[in-house]
């Protein structure tokens, strides 16, 4: 009884190079550059969305407090008194005046330092709040369902004062563009015209800062004053 003993041939596997192990490797790390491409693209899109979130916030807390602003003049009549001719409020430009005041057109050369702030607060980059008064209506610090509404800090306002409105029909004070007949005939003017500049930041604090103005025209007879 013969046996024959075969041993393996090694000789087709040391012709090996690892190719396979070398493009496994390749994939691998071109799979890991998309992962980290994809990771990329989503981080910056949020962040895009969470940018314009932001300024969608800043904006609509100038509007409302420039609206809320509108609706303090309407109510004027009913909240102060106005026997100093037909000023919706007081003066910002007396002695411990407090707010709400009104920076009006008398003495501008005179009180020039103190006009100063209403240059800054119209004008100038970042937050700023000399000269202003907050908006009352919470928007900062809202919690539960309204917390996504919710911004950095409480919007700001100013109230100034730019004069009669000697525009319109008969120089009897309207602003451009009302059809709106003046009643009692006189050809002094009737209205006053006040602007509201309304600051606000976003949700993520001064990242994002949005200003809003309004020019208001408000009806005033003989000294007294009414709203239209």
């Amino acid at each position: 009884m013969s046996m024959s003993i075969r041993f393996p041939n090694h000789s087709g596997m040391s012709r090996q190079r690892g190719a396979v192990l070398f493009v496994a490797l390749v994939f691998l790390i071109l799979l890991t550059l998309l992962g980290l491409a994809a990771s990329s693209n989503s981080v910056l899109q949020e962040r895009m969305t969470g940018g314009v979130r932001n300024r969608q916030l800043a904006m609509f807390g100038s509007e409302s407090a420039a609206r809320w602003g509108e609706s303090r003049i309407w109510s004027a009549p009913r909240l102060a008194n106005l026997s100093d001719g037909g000023m919706v409020f007081p003066s910002c430009l007396g002695t411990g005046v407090s707010q709400p005041c009104v920076w009006d057109q008398a003495g501008v050369a005179v009180h020039k330092t103190a006009r100063a702030s209403v240059k800054t607060f119209r004008t100038q980059r970042g937050w700023q709040t000399g000269g202003s008064m907050p908006y009352t209506p919470p928007l900062s610090g809202l919690t539960g369902t309204l917390e996504t509404a919710s911004i950095a800090a409480q919007p700001v306002l100013m109230f100034e004062e730019l004069g009669l409105d000697s525009g319109g029909r008969d120089g009897k004070g309207r602003m451009s563009g009302s059809n709106e007949q003046e009643q009692g005939g006189s050809t002094r003017p009737l209205r006053r015209l006040y602007r509201i500049t309304a600051r606000s930041q976003g949700g993520s604090g001064q990242s994002a800062i949005r200003v809003t103005e309004i020019v208001y025209s408000a009806y005033s007879t003989a000294g007294s004053f009414t709203s239209r």
